[in-house]
C-alpha cells in the first residue's frame, strides 16, 4: 500500500530477518577474512545439529582454525579436536581449549582442559 502525498508513513517492522546462520558466516568472512569454503560446512552442521544461539557460541572458535593468520600451534588441529561438536561438554570448554592452546599451552594438553581460570591465567579444571 502506497502513502498519499503528505501522509505520515511509519515502518513497524522493518527489514525481514535474515537468518542466525548468515551473520556468523558474514562475520567470519568479512570480518575475521576466513574463507566460506573452510566455514560454511561447519556452519550448516552445527546449525543443524544445535539450537542457533548455541550453534552461533560453537562457531566462533573457528576463527581460530580458519583466520587466515591463525596461530601456528592450530596446524594439524581440527574444530572436533577441540569438542566443537560433542554435545556432552559447553561450548565454553571449546573456548577455553582454544584460549589454553592461544596463551601457548601443548596443544595435547590443551585438549584436556575442561575449564580455564582467566583471572590467573591457567587451567582450572582438566580432564583425567
Amino acid at each position: 500500500m502506497r502513502p498519499c502525498a503528505g501522509q505520515a508513513a511509519l515502518d513497524l517492522f522493518g527489514p525481514p530477518r535474515g537468518r542466525p546462520i548468515d551473520g556468523d558466516l558474514r562475520w567470519l568472512t568479512e570480518v575475521w577474512g576466513c574463507r566460506e569454503a573452510d566455514v560454511l560446512p561447519h556452519l550448516e552442521r552445527l546449525y543443524a545439529e544445535f539450537m542457533a544461539w548455541e550453534a552461533g557460541d560453537r562457531a566462533k572458535v573457528l576463527v581460530d582454525f580458519y583466520w587466515p593468520r591463525h596461530r601456528p600451534a592450530f596446524d594439524g588441529l581440527t574444530p572436533e579436536q577441540v569438542g566443537m561438536y560433542d554435545r556432552t561438554i559447553d561450548y565454553h570448554t571449546t573456548w577455553d581449549r582454544c584460549w589454553a592452546i592461544k596463551r601457548g599451552m601443548d596443544p595435547r594438553e590443551a585438549l584436556r582442559v575442561v575449564s580455564w581460570d582467566y583471572a590467573n591465567d591457567r587451567p582450572s579444571r582438566t580432564a583425567a
